[in-house]
């Protein structure tokens, strides 16, 4: 059996280097060896756990949407392929994971089915569905993927050595985005990579610590993830040295949450670790500590920063983006009384938007260009009521999946992490359109909290 499995992979070898020369041949060594990299990098996510590929692909998708900035086509994008790469070696059995179990199909999962297919009806009415951005809101931010991700996880991160690579990963992600938002708020620009972050001319909020998202409220799921994921590491690594480390992860990633100067940020944070701090005995105990540390480090920022403390004021003052929003929740829900159950049609809102606008007498008529900044009334909005439904039922039943019933031990802390970033993420979706990260992320921690307390009553 060795010696025919290293024929096959001598084989394999030789059948990939005639086939590279081949494509260095008939295409050209440009297009050729950019082939080549791809099949490669495919190839060795194929023969890799999907607990690296997919961890990989976590940290790599803060740069989604911003790769040509890097000199990559969004179509290669590095993350969209890991991602897929690791879904299907978990579908189709790859050899780290030939031996898993089959993959549970229940309830929430067929909700999540007539979800895309709604979805995806809607913007075959709509006559949207041939858009690059249509396809891409189904497939990756709706969506398919993350959906996905949940399907797979469970399998993909079913052992605690599993999930400690998923841990170090988010952790090690915490690190840099906590770092690069310190660093744009001291304005040591030459510390801040890439740097396509220091571009004005790339994404919004040049203003606030946008990090390599280009975009602050994005910014702030991906340092709120760091925060959770540190909060696990404090409990789960040992040796002072790694605590520390993850001491400081946390200290710097919830420093960063100020440093967005974004209110729904702040608002969400601070729902999200109240209510979980108060989710269980064992968080009581060390609630008011944990309050006061995070008191402490805010304080602490506001007068050690230059300038934050006049930033963070001025953000909270600023009624422009309340009249924006209040201007845009009034157009969405008269796009939903007008057609309540079908909608306007999948991403037809910008284009319909203007016959549902109204003048307010308490307020100017701004935000008129811009997309709904709430996820609920966008679905609404333009899937109807039937579309929205079917998602916040695929939602609610994926997080209580993820959360019931309560588990003990290592699992237990997945559950805490996913009480904490929902929250965090059920916050936010009333202030922001459908972003990427969080919802790849909570969907991904979901499953990997219905692995971890799944194999724990296994075992018992």
């Amino acid at each position: 059996m060795v010696l025919a499995g290293g024929v096959g992979r001598a084989l394999a070898t030789a059948g990939l280097v005639v086939a590279a020369a081949a494509a260095v041949a008939f295409l050209g060594p440009r297009v050729g060896l950019g082939l080549m990299v791809v099949v490669a990098a495919l190839y060795l996510a194929w023969m890799t756990h999907p607990a690296w590929t997919l961890s990989a692909a976590l940290m790599l998708s803060v740069f989604a949407g911003n790769w040509p900035e890097l000199g990559i086509a969004g179509r290669l994008a590095p993350d969209r392929l890991l991602f897929v790469a690791g879904i299907a070696a978990v579908l189709i059995r790859a050899p780290a994971v030939r031996d898993r179990p089959p993959l549970y199909f229940g309830a929430v999962h067929w909700a999540m089915v007539l979800t895309v297919l709604w979805f995806t009806g809607s913007a075959l009415a709509a006559e949207t569905i041939s858009n690059d951005g249509t396809q891409f809101e189904i497939l990756e931010r709706l969506g398919i993927v993350p959906f996905l991700l949940f399907l797979v996880a469970p399998v993909a991160f079913a052992t605690e050595h599993h999930r400690r690579i998923l841990l170090g990963a988010m952790v090690a992600l915490g690190a840099y985005l906590g770092f690069t938002a310190l660093m744009e708020t001291l304005e040591f620009r030459q510390l801040v990579l890439p740097d396509y972050i220091n571009d004005n001319s790339v994404g919004t909020h040049v203003d606030r610590a946008r990090g390599p998202f280009v975009q602050a409220v994005t910014n702030g799921s991906g340092l709120f993830l760091g925060v959770v994921a540190s909060a696990i590491a404090l409990r789960v690594w040992s040796g002072r040295k790694w605590v520390l480390v993850a001491a400081g992860v946390l200290t710097l990633c919830f420093a960063g949450l100020l440093f967005t100067e974004t209110r729904s940020v702040w608002l969400g944070a601070a729902v999200a670790i109240v209510i979980t701090l108060l989710s269980t005995k064992e968080l009581r105990r060390v609630s008011i500590p944990a309050l006061a540390g995070g008191a402490v480090v805010v304080a602490i920022s506001l007068a050690v920063v230059p300038g934050l403390y006049g930033a963070v004021d001025e953000r909270r003052d600023d009624d422009k983006t309340v009249w924006d929003r209040k201007n845009l929740t009034t157009a969405a829900l008269n796009m939903v009384e007008a057609h309540p159950l079908a909608g306007i049609g999948y991403d037809r809102f910008t284009a319909e938007s203007a016959n549902y606008f109204r003048q307010s007498l308490d307020y100017p008529l701004t935000g008129t260009d811009l997309i709904i900044h709430n996820l609920f009334l966008t679905y609404a909005a333009e899937a109807g009521l039937v579309g929205i439904g079917l998602w916040f039922v695929a939602l609610c039943l994926g997080m209580l999946a993820a959360l019931w019933p309560p588990a003990r031990g290592e699992p237990q802390l997945w559950q805490l992490a996913v009480l904490a970033y929902f929250l965090f993420s059920l916050v936010m979706y009333n202030f922001v359109f459908p972003q990427l990260f969080p919802i790849t992320a909570l969907w991904l921690l979901a499953g990997v909290a219905v692995g971890a307390n799944s194999a724990r009553r296994a075992a018992e």
